[in-house]
């Protein structure tokens, strides 16, 4: 965490905050070391609404698709909320903003900011992850697509994001 005079405050707890967005990462780098030796030339892509696959292609673009989702959303949950360490107080959007980013709590305010968007970080890896795998089992064992499964994935998704939205407005509505 970034001081105002440029010293990083907590080494430790930065490095900690963003633990679980690399940890999740390397899972997904030995899920691809597994299975992408087992995949098949050419692998389904999209599936119909019955699971039955509608577009293929080859196994290292699928695979490559993949690891730019990764990479791009990492990328995301780990820049942007540290952009809020410089960003001017006038420019985010928060309740009751003069209160949480006064001088006094502006620092405690920033490192719960980081620790929340790492856990919604994560939540998305762990989505994005399970599709991908979804993806993956069906193209090995030739099954359809468990589309029932995936939509499950995305309630669980959508529970957890709005179960962290609310966890937000509470946190900030209150001085």
């Amino acid at each position: 965490m970034q001081r105002s005079d440029g010293r990083t405050k907590n080494p430790s707890a930065v490095r900690k905050s963003v633990m679980p967005i690399f940890v999740l990462l390397a899972a997904a780098a030995v899920q691809i070391a597994y299975y992408f030796p087992r995949l098949p030339a050419t692998v389904a892509s999209h599936f119909d609404a019955a699971g039955v696959p509608n577009r293929f292609e080859p196994k290292g673009t699928f695979l490559e698709l993949y690891v730019v989702v990764l990479v791009f959303l990492a990328a995301i949950y780990l820049v942007l909320p540290r952009l809020l360490l410089v960003m001017p107080p006038q420019y985010v959007n928060l309740p009751n903003k003069e209160y949480w980013l006064a001088p006094e709590r502006r620092e405690a305010t920033m490192e719960f900011f980081l620790d929340r968007f790492t856990v919604f970080g994560a939540g998305t890896l762990v989505l994005v992850m399970a599709v991908f795998q979804l993806g993956i089992t069906a193209n090995l064992s030739q099954q359809p697509f468990p589309g029932a499964t995936a939509f499950w994935l995305l309630g669980a998704y959508a529970l957890f994001a709005v179960i962290w939205l609310g966890s937000m407005v509470v946190r900030f509505s209150r001085v």
